[in-house]
């Protein structure tokens, strides 16, 4: 039974035994029953393009054939090569914020993405997809990445890749052992059975007679990631694991958020290079319409998706779509624009304050300081920092930000209510 069987006929006998059981809830989706599906596109977009219509300053070159446009309180770039922007923006503006303006404080691509997922450059800390997802209890994959960045630090016992050459489906399969150098064959289910037990025992006694922190946590991460592991065995006919073009990879995500198999989930996108030190208007363009085409389409699978506590993967789901930096604000003689600090990033999805544009930028394309409790642009207010989105997710998603970003304030006026 494949996944499209399985989700036709309501989750199926093995997604109900496979899931942890949630109460129906009416209106409102708690904020711990909240999904988060993170679409990022590295290499820096131009926000110019689409979210910062900064039209009529000298200090940045916008497209001759862009304007101004508005879908409900979203003000955006319009322009006649990428109508599926236009499409986006009118099919889902009630169900969308743009936050404007987040300085990353950096401007080399690897620095700046990890500042954006962890909120620093350390390799201990452990990402905001990480972070909500061991959170969530009952999740066979908690933190899953299909592609795109993975900084779990000390979490990565929540964390799994499907592999950019399908290698989590052959894992599961039990074919990858032909990928080796060496001849080899399977064990037979009796024997997989047996050490499979053996290594679950022997870690649970070990773990038994530990007697300093350390141990204790490298081996319950061990015990925990053995116990994963086992469930995932479990959905290797129901799920189709081998994704590779984004639109099969989107489908796979709605999939195990539908299942409850995830509360994370994480895609890159990138037709083209967003990295555009040349060419900046065809290439940003490019992928700008491709992403949008791409999201029109995930959007409308989340909708038509039956969900575990809303009526539809939709109604329970947060998609946060981002890029590391951004592109300055003129063209150099390539045609192309260079490294930028600030971004953009659009939320979408329940218990978010959406229809509006948080933030925003100046004539010179720098970020403007906001009043946190309210989102709004003001000259005596703060920045909206990669740590201060990170806190704002956190809390949407009902984790103490304070224990992995203390002293780091919340966007309140991101969030509904």
């Amino acid at each position: 039974m494949r996944r499209r069987t399985l989700l036709a006929t309501g989750l199926g006998a093995l997604g109900a035994a496979l899931l942890p059981t949630r109460a129906r809830a009416a209106g409102t989706v708690a904020g711990r029953d909240l999904n988060f599906l993170f679409v990022t596109c590295y290499g820096g977009w131009d926000p110019t393009r689409v979210f910062a219509p900064v039209f009529g300053s000298q200090s940045v070159d916008m497209e001759p054939d862009a304007a101004s446009a508005t879908a409900g309180g979203l003000q955006y770039v319009d322009h006649p090569e990428r109508p599926s922007v236009r499409a986006f923006m009118d099919a889902n503006y009630e169900r969308t914020m743009f936050v404007n303006g987040t300085i990353v404080q950096a401007v080399s691509h690897a620095s700046s993405l990890r500042r954006l997922f962890t909120g620093g450059t350390s390799e201990t800390l452990s990402d905001w997809p990480s972070l909500l997802a061991v959170a969530g209890a009952g999740f066979t994959a908690p933190n899953l990445v299909i592609s795109g960045p993975s900084y779990p630090g000390v979490l990565a016992d929540v964390s799994c890749r499907t592999g950019s050459n399908g290698q989590l489906a052959s894992l599961l399969a039990g074919d990858i052992i032909a990928r080796g150098d060496m001849a080899a064959s399977a064990p037979s289910a009796a024997s997989e059975a047996r050490v499979s037990r053996y290594l679950s025992e022997r870690s649970q006694a070990l773990l038994d007679k530990a007697t300093n922190t350390q141990d204790q946590a490298l081996l319950g991460s061990f015990l925990n990631g053995l116990t994963l592991g086992e469930g995932l065995k479990g959905t290797r006919d129901a799920v189709d694991w081998s994704a590779s073009t984004f639109t099969d990879q989107a489908a796979l995500a709605v999939d195990v958020l539908a299942l409850g198999l995830s509360r994370c989930v994480t895609l890159d996108y990138t037709l083209n290079t967003w990295d555009t030190h040349s060419g900046n208007d065809y290439y940003q363009t490019r992928n700008f319409e491709g992403v949008f085409a791409e999201l029109v389409l995930l959007l409308d699978a989340l909708r038509a998706t039956p969900g575990r506590i809303a009526a539809t993967v939709a109604d329970e789901t947060v998609v946060v779509v981002i890029s590391e930096m951004g592109r300055c604000p003129l063209l150099n003689p390539s045609a192309g624009k260079d490294h930028w600090p600030y971004t953009s990033a659009m939320l979408i999805g329940p218990n978010l304050s959406t229809n509006r544009v948080i933030g925003g930028y100046d004539s010179g394309l720098y970020g403007v300081p906001v009043d946190l409790a309210t989102g709004d642009a003001t000259d005596s207010g703060d920045d909206i920092t990669p740590q201060v989105l990170g806190a704002t997710l956190l809390a949407l998603g009902d984790v103490d930000p304070g224990d992995a970003l203390p002293g780091i304030p919340v966007l309140d006026g991101a969030l509904d209510g």
